[in-house]
């Protein structure tokens, strides 16, 4: 009991002198220090040469500068904010995209041509035999502000589409050009988008796919998989230089100048040009341009300036309805004619299902080339006769988002013969001779793309 009662007394005793120790460390001396504040960074100064375009930075906030002497501090050290000093901006990545696609399509048509020709109808345009239209491998890389995209092609798409290339022979030691050398190209250009102005401007030159129009090279993009007579009958493809100067989120123009329609290697030394205007939203897309140039050789008769007008609009009516439109009108005047064609296009699109798509299209394309004296019809522009016109349907199952399964009919009607039909016989020339104002067909295809 008493070793209990010494051991209690020693505790209690070794417990007061701590209190007491405690108090005396924190009674301060009046000319003691207190502890210095934890050390601010300098203030981060933003680059002056970068743009303010308004956009987004991910580099860290500018820290403020210390306090001044004398003022409290509220800081806390980075021990107790867990935040270390700011980190220097991430340098820009190289930034590349690849992309592919491929479309295969079997068409029949009801005509049953024996020379296997589906005339006048762009790219869907063999009968009987399963055909590999088009099979593209591209990428855009960018650094920065600067950015090259290079797309390549090989199929009966290209073959068709540049069949009305310049052709020249090799002279004097310089290399010949000609369909077969461009037509594996689809796409190859440069692009800097420049610090200028508000938003920046946007500079491109090279191979451009035309911007005349509402349907595209790619079937994957459009509703249907064949093309409407006026995306065959208007240009393809464009060389040149072109501007865009975006105006605000929804606003942009376009201005270029181009060597002509579908030619890479120009033919005459006049130059096109092309303004457009481009509204775009989640629900409106719409566009008014206007394309002018001298597009005939220097050997042709005459050579007017030829105007064309192109507008087209695209609407989001719902969840499941989609509306879209395009008019076309142009005029090439002669001194003693006038070429003149009018087109129109009007499209539907419905989606019942997420997986299943139901198009319609209807389109038009009055091309009207002058007589002469004799009461003959000059050269046409565009079709060997005055009008074309076609009617197409179209299902659209995409068991994927890469991946697109089509069956589709369409008629196809002319104001005259152009289509081939049964046992297709040749004029003197050898060339095969039309039978037929009316053609049906009906084609399944199939389209992967990946990007």
């Amino acid at each position: 009991m008493r070793g209990w009662t010494a051991l209690m007394l020693t505790l209690s005793a070794t417990t007061a002198y701590a209190q007491v120790g405690d108090e005396l460390d924190d009674a301060a001396s009046p000319g003691e220090a207190a502890p210095p504040d934890p050390i601010v960074p300098d203030p981060i100064v933003p680059d002056r040469d970068a743009p303010d375009r308004g956009e987004t930075s991910d580099a860290p906030s500018p820290v403020a500068p210390p306090a001044a002497a004398g003022a409290e501090s509220t800081a806390l050290p980075e021990a107790e904010t867990g935040e270390g000093p700011p980190e220097a901006p991430a340098e820009p990545d190289l930034v590349f995209e690849p992309y592919a696609y491929v479309e295969a399509f079997l068409l029949w048509s009801f005509l049953e041509p024996s020379n296997g020709v589906v005339a006048y109808r762009g790219f869907d345009n063999r009968h009987a035999t399963f055909t590999l239209s088009n099979a593209v491998l591209g990428a855009r890389l960018a650094y920065e502000r600067v950015y090259v995209k290079v797309a390549l092609q090989w199929g009966h798409t290209p073959a068709s589409y540049y069949a009305g290339e310049t052709s020249v022979p090799p002279i004097g030691g310089t290399g010949g050009s000609d369909a077969d050398l461009w037509r594996v190209l689809q796409e190859a250009y440069l692009g800097w988008d420049a610090p200028v102005l508000e938003r920046g401007l946007r500079i491109e030159a090279g191979l451009f796919l035309s911007p005349i129009g509402i349907e595209g090279m790619a079937a994957h993009d459009n509703w249907n998989f064949s093309r409407s007579n006026l995306f065959f009958g208007l240009p393809f493809y464009h060389t040149g230089v072109r501007l865009t100067l975006p105006l605000d989120a929804e606003w942009s123009l376009t201005a270029a100048a181009y060597n002509g329609w579908n030619t890479l290697l120009d033919g005459n030394d006049e130059k096109s040009v092309s303004v457009s205007a481009r509204f775009a939203t989640p629900e409106v897309e719409a566009q008014l341009l206007y394309f002018g140039g001298v597009e005939r050789g220097p050997l042709e008769p005459e050579r007017g300036w030829r105007h064309l007008l192109d507008l087209t609009l695209r609407v989001v009516a719902s969840e499941w309805l989609e509306l879209q439109g395009q008019l076309d009108a142009g005029v090439e005047p002669w001194s003693d004619a006038l070429y003149a064609w009018v087109a129109a296009a009007l499209y539907a699109k419905v989606r019942p299902i997420e997986w299943l798509e139901i198009s319609v299209r209807g389109d038009v394309f009055w091309d009207g080339a002058p007589y002469d004296a004799g009461g003959l019809r000059r050269a046409p522009i565009f079709f060997p006769v005055e009008w074309v016109s076609s009617g197409t349907a179209t299902l659209t199952f995409r068991p994927l988002p890469q991946l697109a399964f089509r069956v589709e009919y369409r008629h196809d009607e002319a104001a005259a013969p152009m289509f081939y039909a049964g046992e297709v016989v040749t004029d003197a020339a050898g060339e095969p001779i039309p039978t037929h104002v009316r053609q049906d067909t009906l084609g399944v295809s199939a389209i992967g793309y990946l990007r």
